[in-house]
């Protein structure tokens, strides 16, 4: 749909120009996620909050021993403050985890060490692999929360896909 009109319109890109997906970082699951959510009551035409509530929830797959998922509930006229010092304390305490356990040491088969000698090309960019260059050299690309190997990669893709350790995202349903 166009702006402007409010027609659908079918834009087909020049056979010069592609596009290609960088972002690969991005894609990678977090260590955790908060899933929180706040409930009003309407007073005098204002909105105002009455509960909170919040679940930490780990990644499905983790090696290490998670941090307990509970659900935390405030209620009253203060639960926004006291949700928001729970929270912080949550993500401190989730942030001290990633930096002790998501490191998890590689783990490959056989036949996954095989692939791993035999590739000669980036499973992420496509680029082929050059050991002069460092941020084309080949390396072991792995989960580090399971320690599952994902495939050959080059050093700069590798780099891409770290964890992100400091980042705690909070999803509020609405």
């Amino acid at each position: 749909m166009t702006c402007y009109t409010g027609k659908p319109e079918t834009l087909i890109p020049s056979n010069d120009k592609t596009c290609k997906f960088i972002n690969f970082g991005a894609t990678q699951r977090l260590p955790y996620v908060i899933y929180a959510d706040i409930e009003c009551m309407i007073q005098n035409g204002s909105h105002i909050p009455i509960a909170f509530g919040y679940l930490l929830i780990p990644h499905p797959n983790m090696r290490a021993q998670p941090l307990p998922c509970e659900y935390k509930q405030f209620v009253g006229l203060d639960c926004i403050k006291e949700a928001l010092n729970s929270i912080d304390e949550t993500a401190r305490s989730v942030y001290a985890w990633n930096k002790e356990y998501s490191h998890q040491k590689s783990h490959s088969t056989l036949q996954q060490k095989r692939e791993f000698t035999e590739a000669v090309v980036c499973y992420i960019c496509k680029d082929a692999f050059c050991d002069d260059k460092n941020e084309k050299k080949k390396v072991l690309e792995h989960e580090h929360l399971t320690g599952e190997y994902r495939g050959a990669a080059c050093q700069a893709c590798n780099t891409k896909m770290r964890v992100k350790r400091a980042y705690l995202p909070i999803i509020f349903i609405i």
